[in-house]
């Protein structure tokens, strides 16, 4: 006969069956709209384009979210056995785009020009 802990936990499990469907739809679209909307920026900049602080902050905050849930993702499916190990560095980003590396934005911010006068 189960528990009452036992049988708590087997309704949790089942509560949770449903907590991760289509997850993976709506994130692959939601990176297809990054992926758009970076290289829109990418292709606006030139290397002496001067940018307003706060552009600046939410291109740094994006590289770093989205360079976090890449690294997490892909330590899961290498643990898993679904993928290969984790590189040192990401890749070219192909996904209906010209090809657009988003390590051309990390590292690379651009300094305010010093006012003329």
């Amino acid at each position: 006969m189960r528990t009452f802990k036992q049988i708590l936990e087997a309704i949790k499990d089942k509560a949770d069956e449903g907590e991760y469907d289509y997850e993976g739809d709506m994130a692959k679209s939601q990176l297809r709209s990054i992926i758009a909307n970076a290289k829109r920026i990418h292709d606006m900049l030139d290397d002496n384009t001067n940018l307003p602080e706060w552009v600046q902050s939410k291109i740094t905050l994006a590289e770093d979210y989205i360079s976090t849930a890449s690294n997490y993702m892909q330590s899961e499916m290498t643990e898993e056995g679904e993928g290969a190990p984790v590189s040192a560095a990401p890749t070219t980003v192909t996904a209906g785009v010209d090809k657009f590396d988003p390590l051309l934005l990390r590292g690379k911010m651009l300094k305010r020009k010093k006012p003329n006068g």
